[in-house]
């Protein structure tokens, strides 16, 4: 894990506990978005993706709904897409667009090998709350 980059995984182990025996939940963790993901996200309502921000100050929790993105990607279409792209490309394959929301916490610490940094980590119990938040809104 690169640091900050983590708070995904760890907040995807945190939610599957939490939401254990929900059945109107699942929790999925993936190393990135792929194009092969608009299979899965076509098949629900909703979604929050998480994922860590590289943004100054550090610690600060963002959620914000994703709009698709106006055309699809460039390049190659094998590797990592956008949130936006991922949205598109759902309902483009699949005719389905669910509600996306991103949430996450802005870091500034990326490097292998290192932990959380202390911002991150304090902010985490917000990132739940706010995710629980967006979840209790479906």
């Amino acid at each position: 894990m690169r640091g900050d980059d983590a708070l995904g995984q760890i907040a995807v182990e945190f939610l599957a506990e939490r939401f254990r025996g929900d059945d109107g939940v699942h929790v999925r963790a993936v190393h990135q978005l792929t194009p092969d993901l608009a299979e899965i996200l076509a098949r629900y309502e909703s979604a929050v993706l998480i994922d860590a921000r590289h943004a100054e100050p550090a610690g600060q929790v963002f959620v914000e709904e994703v709009r698709a993105a106006e055309r699809p990607p460039s390049g190659a279409f094998s590797h990592y897409v956008t949130p936006e792209e991922l949205l598109l490309v759902t309902e483009m394959l699949f005719g389905k667009r669910p509600s996306v929301y991103l949430a996450g916490v802005t870091a500034t610490a990326f490097e292998v090998g290192e932990p959380l940094s202390e911002a991150v980590r304090e902010a985490m119990p917000r990132l739940y709350e706010s995710v629980e938040e967006v979840i209790s809104d479906f």
